[in-house]
Parts: C-alpha cells; structure tokens; sequence
C-alpha cells in the first residue's frame, strides 16, 4: 500500500497505550476525572457506618437520594433546594467534542449530579456503582489515539454493543467483549485473522486497510466455519492481502446471513472475472463492493465459478495512439554514401514501465514533418499474476518514456578485412583520378546494390530518452476499470538540445533589403506619400495592439507547443 511502513513500526515501537487508557483519556477531557479512584475501590467503614445512622435517625436533612432514568432524584425538599441554591457550575469542558460515545452525555450530567451530592457530603455508593465505566457504556468510538494493544481490563465492558478502533496501531486482536455486535478495526497493523469464536451476537466486521492475506492463522488449530460467526450480515475487508479466490468462497459460502461483502482493493480485485464468481457462488449478497447487485446479475453470472475458479491473472490493456507538438530529429547532412549504404536515420519509441512487471518497449515510428506527431497505434495486453505486488504496483503508477534513437549504417569488420587493399589504393589515389575513375565507372544494377547492402549493418548509435509521464492507477483499485486522456509530457533533458536548427537565411534577408532600398529609390517622388502614409497606419496598428492582446498570444502559441500524449489503459 502507499502507507510507509517503516514510520507505522516506528511510531508502534516508541509507544505503547490500551484501548482503556485512551478511553479513560478521553473522559479526563471533558471533566470526568475523579469518579475512577472511588469507582474501583469498596465503600469505607465510616461511610456505611454514616449512612446507616442516618437513615435510622430518619434525618430528612440529609435523605438518601436514588437513581431514575440515570438521573438523581430524592423526596427531600431540602436535599433539592440546596442542589438548587448553590451556584451555577461552571463547565470549562463544554467545548470538547464528546463524540466518543453516544452514551457520554447522559454520562456526564449524571457525573455532575454525583458531584452535587458530594459537596453536601453525601456518598451514594449505588451512583457509584451506575458510573462504573465498564457497565454503563454501550458504544466506544476512539479512531485515531494511538492505540497499540487491547489491554484485559478492556474485556469488563460487558454491555458493549458498538466498537470502533479505526486509524490506530494495533497488531493483535484480543480482550474484546462478546456482546459486541459491531466491531470496525480498520486501518490498524493486523496481519492475521482473529479468533471470534464466543461472538453471537456479531453482526458487522470491518477489518478494511490492513494486512491479513488468509483466513488460516497460526493461532488457530482448525479452520473452520466458526472463524466467522453465523450472524454476520456485513463484512468489510477491503484493502487487505487476499490473493486465494478459492479459498475465500470455501469460507464465505458457509455464512448464510452474508449480505454485505467488499474485497475492493485486494489482489483478487484485479481478477477479470472476479465480480462474476463472488455473485454465481452467493445468492445471500446484495451489496457487493458498495454497488448493488441486480438478479439480472444473478443470473447472467450463474455458471461463472465453474468456468473462472482457476484464474489467477489479471489483464491490464494499453493503447497508445500518438505523441503530438514533438520538435523534430536534427537535420543532419550524411557524408557521401556508398553503394549499399543507408541513410542515418532518426526513430521514436515508448517504453512502458510498471513496477514489479516486466518492461514493455513500444514499436518504433518516424517524426511526422507535417503535423509535427508521431503515430505509434499501439495496442498490448500486460498479463501478470493477481498478487500483492502487481496490486503495490498500482499505486506507483505507470511511467511512459519517449525514446529517440539514432541508427546508422557501418561497414562488417569481417567483410572489411578482404577489402583493405582495395581501401588503400583508393585513398593513396589522387583527386584526379577518382574524377577520371567516376566519368568511367558504369551505374551498378539493382541486385549490385542490394548485394552490397550485406556490407552494412544497421546499428544504434544514440539512445536517449526525452520525455515522460507518470499517470496512477489506483482508481482501479477503487472500481474504475478504463482510463482514457491525453497528458502533457514533462521534459527529461533541456528542450533546446531537442530544437530543430533551421537554415540560416540571414543573407536572404539582406539581399532582399538592398533590393527594397533600390526600388523606392527609384520611385521616391512618386510614392513618398504612400510610404508615409503606410508608417502612420503603422504606428496606429502598434498602438491598438494591447500587452493584453500579446498575453493571449503568447500562451497560445506556449498551448500548441506543448507535448502530448494521447493513450488509453483498461483493466479488462
């Protein structure tokens, strides 16, 4: 994944916090700080002793208030009315979020009733007993706290329903309450399955971003259909390791109540037929990888476990079409050829790099001249094996390079070897006689050249590589399945060794100029007043010429200089 894992064992390694350490920091937060040093502790022999002479004194000063609805009540006036005239608290947590549990509120007013009864010197040990975290909270919701383990006391919430542990780094999963119905640990470092075996009344798992490739764990003697438990409507394990399709649905297959499934974002995402499979094997499921499932799928997709259990691999299709705005190859003047030797020439080509693939190179094509592009029309399929680090690969994305390469003609050293004496007289021989030589030589036949054509081999001079892009594939991890845009192409090396020298025509000009200078001497009388008037439309036509107007121009002409490249990726 593009997590950094070496900063997530770092940050687990240099701390370590339970799950009820960070949730009791969470009530220090909003001002539930004292009720958890008297909580854990028995009522003192003074304070049973001072209850009970009140209560046989049947002092009504000071009467024992009880608990309804988890709010304090009692029938003495006196208790109420000195609750009610004493001064106003004042909450300096009120602005914390108390959004870890949708039970604090009603936690909290009642810790601040027990606080009332205490400064009347009042000690109820049933509201002691009602403020005991462990059987009051029903939800706990702490993402992002640093949590490292799941502590024993953790296993004391006996009444907890709804569980979230999003965002933290915990590796082993242990210590959890079984009446849980809804557990969410995404996000965290879990590699292995965990042990829900005792967990009835579980109806939702969401073990989303994590590590775990297999239902099998070392911890566990047996696999079987108790790994999962029966009731689970609602599983998320998106984004983990799973690469073995077969041995998912040999699991899966024996929950019966399954209606909510996501493996978006695993190896076995990347499979071509994987959505086929996982519908012709559930007939349960009716939300697969957040999209619903028409019957219409149902039945279209019946047959497709027998047909497609087997695959392994996954396709990735590629299509380029052109790269356009290309400033042309150098323009190069070859020295006198040979009979039988080639022109050098001048090839463009793509490479097409995937990280943990195997590195595809595009067919070579020339610079078109007219439209300043170069057409490829390339069409492949990449095939590679469904695993983790084809889906790792993904999130680096691919890189296209443009290639250009120099070829030129040179002679075999072999065949060069029989024809040095033929070399030497030819170089010792004056000019004369080459001149004398040519006027007598004959024209040399078709099939003369073509046999003097083995004397040469094609050989690349000059490779470099002048342009790239990266475009991401992690939308297909998402669901996406076809790309298609053109990208802008960013330079590899200084764009003005890649300019095209044109012909230097400076002494065009000049001629031209003396020229012009010639004529309107000639004709000075007669168009003296044309001339001026044609620099005083002149001077007006600079003026109407706004910096506006050359601002457009400018980043028009910068828009049609721009390379491009025009492709298309599938994931069939």
């Amino acid at each position: 994944m593009a997590l950094s894992l070496e900063l997530v064992e770092n940050k687990y390694s240099s701390r370590k916090t339970s799950v009820s350490n960070a949730f009791i920091d969470q009530l220090y937060s909003i001002g539930v700080n004292k009720i958890f040093y008297r909580t854990y502790k028995n009522t003192n022999t003074k304070q049973r002793l001072l209850l009970k002479e009140n209560n046989d004194k049947n002092n009504n000063e000071i009467k024992f208030p009880q608990i309804y609805n988890n709010f304090i009540v009692s029938n003495s006036d006196n208790i109420l009315k000195k609750i009610q005239t004493t001064d106003p608290d004042v909450d300096f947590y009120e602005n914390q979020k108390a959004d870890f549990s949708n039970e604090i509120e009603e936690y909290k007013s009642l810790y601040k009733y027990y606080q009332k009864i205490l400064s009347l010197g009042i000690v109820d040990i049933y509201i002691e007993n009602q403020l005991s975290i462990y059987q009051y909270f029903k939800s706990l919701i702490l993402i992002n706290k640093n949590i490292t383990y799941i502590d024993k006391n953790f296993k004391k919430f006996e009444k907890l329903q709804y569980l979230s542990l999003t965002g933290n780094y915990i590796k082993t999963i242990e210590n959890l309450p079984t009446s849980i119905e809804k557990l969410h640990l995404n996000a965290n470092l879990i590699t292995e399955w965990p042990n829900f075996s005792g967990f009835n009344k579980l109806i939702h798992i969401g073990l989303s971003y994590n590590k775990i490739s297999t239902f099998y764990s070392p911890l566990l003697k047996n696999m079987n259909s108790s790994l999962i438990p029966s009731t689970i409507i609602s599983l998320d394990l998106s984004y983990n390791n799973f690469e073995d399709i077969v041995m998912i649905l040999n699991v899966l297959t024996q929950i019966r109540n399954l209606k909510i499934l996501s493996f978006m974002g695993n190896p076995i995402f990347l499979l071509p037929h994987y959505k086929q499979i996982i519908i012709s094997k559930f007939n349960s499921i009716t939300i697969l990888d957040e999209k619903k499932i028409n019957i219409s799928e149902k039945e279209e997709y019946n047959d497709f476990y027998n047909l497609y259990q087997n695959e392994t691999d996954l396709c990735l299709n590629v299509s380029i079409k052109s790269v356009i705005n290309v400033d042309g190859p150098p323009e190069y003047n070859d020295e006198i050829l040979e009979p039988g030797q080639g022109a050098t020439e001048y090839v463009y080509s793509i490479k097409i790099i995937l990280e943990n693939f195997d590195c595809i190179e595009t067919n070579e094509e020339i610079w078109n001249e007219e439209n300043r592009s170069i057409n490829f029309n390339y069409n492949n399929n990449i095939i590679h094996k469904a695993d983790i680090k084809a889906r790792d690969s993904f999130y680096s994305g691919i890189r296209f390079i443009l290639n250009r390469k120099k070829y030129s003609y040179v002679k075999n050293q072999e065949k060069n070897i029989k024809n040095t004496e033929v070399e030497e007289k030819e170089n010792v021989s004056s000019k004369k006689d080459k001149s004398k030589q040519k006027k007598k030589s004959k024209k040399l036949s078709q099939a003369e050249i073509d046999e003097l054509k083995n004397f040469y081999t094609r050989t690349l001079m000059e490779e470099i590589e002048i342009y790239d892009v990266y475009i991401p594939l992690n939308s297909f991890l998402h669901g996406e399945k076809y790309i298609e845009d053109i990208y802008i192409l960013n330079p590899l090396i200084d764009e003005n060794i890649l300019r095209r020298v044109e012909e230097n025509t400076s002494n065009d000009k000049k001629k031209n100029k003396g020229s012009k200078k010639n004529n309107v001497n000639g004709k000075k009388g007669e168009k003296s007043k044309e001339s001026e008037n044609n620099k005083t439309k002149g001077k007006d036509k600079k003026k109407n010429i706004s910096s506006k107007d050359i601002k457009e121009t400018v980043e028009a002409e910068n828009i049609n200089l721009t390379k491009k490249i025009s492709l298309s990726i599938k994931l069939n």
